[in-house]
C-alpha cells in the first residue's frame, strides 16, 4: 500500500504532536513542594598542599555564587548550600572523600579538582 501524505497533513500531524508533548511534560516536572528543601552542591578542593591558593580563590568564588542564587530566591524555589572537603593534594584522600557515602549521599552534585592528585 503506498499511501501519500500531503504536505499539509504532515505539518499538522508534527504539530498536533509536540502540542501533546508539551501539554503532557510538566507532568514529569517534581512540583516546589515535591522537591528538597535545599540543594546541596559539594566542592573537593586542594585547600592544602600544591594547588591551595588557586582552591581557595575557587571556593571563595563558589561562595559568592550560591549567595546570589539564594538572594534570588535559590535554584527552582529551593536554597542551595555549598558543601566544602579539602583533598589535601592527596590522590588517596580526594578518592576517599569523592566515594565515602556519609561525604557523597547527602549532595545533590559535586564538583572540584584541577591537579593529578584530585579526582
Amino acid at each position: 500500500m503506498d499511501r501519500k501524505i500531503s504536505r499539509r497533513e504532515a505539518i499538522r500531524r508534527v504539530g498536533l504532536t509536540a502540542t501533546g508533548f508539551s501539554l503532557a511534560f510538566p507532568a514529569f516536572i517534581p512540583q516546589r513542594s515535591e522537591a528538597a528543601d535545599v540543594l546541596k552542591i559539594g566542592q573537593l578542593e586542594d585547600l592544602t598542599g600544591t594547588f591551595s591558593a588557586v582552591s581557595r580563590n575557587e571556593v571563595r568564588g563558589a561562595g559568592i555564587a550560591i549567595d546570589r542564587w539564594n538572594a534570588r530566591g535559590g535554584v527552582l524555589g529551593r536554597k542551595v548550600e555549598g558543601i566544602v572537603e579539602d583533598g589535601q593534594s592527596s590522590p588517596g584522600v580526594s578518592v576517599e572523600k569523592a566515594t565515602v557515602p556519609e561525604i557523597v549521599r547527602p549532595l545533590d552534585d559535586y564538583f572540584g579538582g584541577k591537579g593529578g592528585a584530585s579526582v
